[in-house]
This record gives structure tokens, sequence and C-alpha cells, in this order.
């Protein structure tokens, strides 16, 4: 497992959700060329990003729910942009110089 992913399952809920969300509005920055529906899509997904959505134990219902709903939302994805942009929206973190997968 790299340094980062280490650095990554160690930080607190809160952390990892605000982490996400700076992540997914910097993203937005980028992207001034997003389409109305890809900018919702993105704003929808910001939602996910909560203390609670880092929290819930494997096996319990939220973490059914929680994986459930990353699933739909990947899915979606698919539908809306490149390969190469879902894959920098939802595993990999930051910029070249300071990518975090995840």
């Amino acid at each position: 497992m790299s340094d980062t992913k280490v650095l990554f399952q160690h930080l607190t809920a809160a952390m990892k959700a605000a982490l996400w969300r700076r992540h997914l509005l910097l993203a937005i920055e980028a992207h001034p060329e997003w389409s109305g529906e890809q900018l919702a899509f993105v704003e929808e997904t910001l939602g996910l990003c909560t203390t609670a959505f880092f929290t819930s134990p494997e096996g319990s219902a939220e973490y059914e729910t929680r994986e459930a709903r990353l699933k739909n939302a990947l899915n979606r994805a698919t539908t809306l942009f490149s390969t190469e942009v879902i894959y920098s929206l939802f595993y990999r973190i930051g910029t070249a110089e300071g990518d975090l997968d995840a």
C-alpha cells in the first residue's frame, strides 16, 4: 500500500470529508468548460462528502447505503465524463505533484 493511502487512512472522518470536498471544488474551478449537467453531478457528489459517509462501519446498513450511492455516482459519471476525468475526480486527490490515490 502506498504511503499516501496509509496517510489517508489515518485521517479523521471529518478531515477525509473536508479533503474530498476541497478536491471536488478545485475540480469545478479547473473546468469552466463543464456543462450544467456535469457541474450538477459534481455538486451532488459533494453531498456525499460528509463525516457520516466516512464513519459508517463496514457491514452496517449505513455502509451498504454509502457503497450503493458511490457505485451509482460512478456509473452515472461514465455517462458524463471521460475515463481520465473520472479518475481525477474519484481516484486521485490533488495535482500531479501531490497526488493522493484513494
